[in-house]
Parts: C-alpha cells; structure tokens; sequence
C-alpha cells in the first residue's frame, strides 16, 4: 500500500463514520499540536 492509499483509506473511514462520502476534491484541514507542560 503506498502512503496514498493509507489516506485515502483512513479519510473515507472517517467519512463513513460521519456520514459523508468522501471526494478526491473534497478539503482537508490537518493540525499539530505540541504538549508545552502537564499541569496536574
């Protein structure tokens, strides 16, 4: 499997899940996060 079709994948479960059909046009926001401290 290239890392294409692991996206692909992932993105039309996650379609699924929500009850949208996923489109090879359809927009995709990706983030990152990064922990600074633990409070506890």
């Amino acid at each position: 499997m290239t890392p294409s079709q692991g996206h692909w994948r992932f993105f039309s479960r996650e379609c699924r899940r929500i009850g949208r059909e996923p489109s090879e046009d359809m927009p995709v926001v990706c983030s990152v996060f990064e922990l600074l401290a633990a409070v506890p």
